[in-house]
């Protein structure tokens, strides 16, 4: 059953929302939250943060939305086999692994640590001496990712490195300076670091940068992929940074929009704010319009994502992190623990489509 809280606190927004004229009755929101979470277990929560309250539940009754208990203990560990989460949870194994195949991906120089730090030339990369020298040519700057973090915890992006006099000089790109070699050094150095995989910036297509000219703008693209290696894609959203941060995730505050599948075209963007959730059609810094902004590149993304479901045999439902580049989509990561609920937020339940349901009862899924 669902928590007092969240029955609670899914009342009070419901019905705050009720008395400014927004969305369904209360009685109506009831009768689907009790339809819901007898169907899908699907929380109150839940269902608020999906916006059910104001638009109609597609696919029928109850639609085609699943709870976050049946997609992280029903459907998950079923249709990813854990023995191979490596390939896509540690960032180097990814880079080394997706590299060789020949998919686009950032430029690595190699793993940054204190004692173990190796470039991918067979040297030292171990403090910011060698870093400095490693990254000096990247025109955009540098990003340094812990090699088993997640939703952006612990990524530092780096301006592009300034040497002059054999005096190194790094600037956050959030602005703070990290001027000479020892204060770079102290941060690095501690024995709880973790290793970081060290890449190139890369920068967004003129279209979606001027949207959001801070953080770089990613694409999440969920597959699901078919007994023959094709790919169906029930997902894909664009998250958009907001002004003065590094990256665009959700949960951070970033904006996200959805994106029709067939055409590339964004919708309306949402954003969570105190919890509350409020659409915008452009950007709240900016003033850009969001909503039906074309992504460049869109037909060469979807044969991107396609093919590297083509490669992920044993990992068969993942949200792929794309960045669309002035020079065609760039794969940042995979992840095999992709999140339901933001991806339902989007306005889409994940079986609405028929196949999505029967893909995943032939590999033993059992459905809510």
């Amino acid at each position: 059953m669902p928590s007092i809280r969240d029955i609670v606190e899914a009342v009070k927004t419901a019905s705050a929302r009720h008395a400014q004229g927004e969305g369904k009755s209360l009685a109506r929101q009831a009768t689907e939250m009790l339809a819901l979470w007898r169907a899908h277990r699907l929380t109150p929560g839940e269902y608020i943060s999906y916006g059910l309250d104001r638009r109609p539940l597609p696919g029928g009754e109850t639609g085609g939305y699943v709870s976050n208990h049946w997609h992280w203990h029903r459907h998950l560990p079923v249709v990813n086999d854990s023995r191979f989460v490596p390939v896509l949870r540690n960032k180097w194994i990814f880079d080394r692994y997706f590299r060789s195949y020949g998919f686009p991906l950032p430029d690595c120089v190699g793993l940054l640590h204190p004692t173990t730090g190796t470039s991918r030339g067979g040297g030292p990369l171990s403090d910011s001496r060698t870093l400095a020298e490693a990254v000096r040519e990247y025109a955009h700057g540098s990003v340094l990712k812990p090699v088993d973090g997640w939703q952006g915890t612990g990524v530092v992006v780096l301006d592009p490195v300034q040497i002059e006099n054999g005096r190194v000089t790094f600037q956050l790109a959030s602005g703070e300076s990290l001027a000479g070699i020892d204060a770079l050094d102290r941060w690095f150095a501690s024995p709880a670091t973790p290793p970081l995989i060290v890449q190139e910036r890369v920068v967004n297509h003129e279209a979606l940068a001027r949207i959001s000219p801070g953080a770089t703008s990613t694409l999440r693209i969920v597959t699901l992929r078919r007994s023959d290696g094709s790919a169906l894609i029930p997902f894909a959203g664009a998250r958009i940074g907001r002004q003065g941060a590094t990256i665009d995730n959700y949960s951070e505050g970033g904006i996200l929009a959805s994106i029709d599948v067939g055409t590339g075209t964004m919708g309306r963007g949402h954003m969570q704010t105190g919890g509350a959730r409020i659409e915008v059609q452009r950007h709240p810094d900016t003033g850009i319009q969001i909503e039906g902004t074309e992504l460049p590149w869109w037909p060469e993304t979807l044969d991107l994502v396609r093919k590297l479901t083509a490669v992920t045999q044993q990992i068969r439902a993942v949200g792929w992190d794309i960045i669309i580049s002035p020079d065609g989509p760039v794969v940042l990561e995979g992840n095999h623990d992709w999140g339901i609920m933001m991806m339902q937020s989007l306005g889409v339940g994940y079986l609405d489509d028929p196949e999505i349901g029967e893909t995943l009862t032939s590999y033993g899924v059992e459905l809510p």
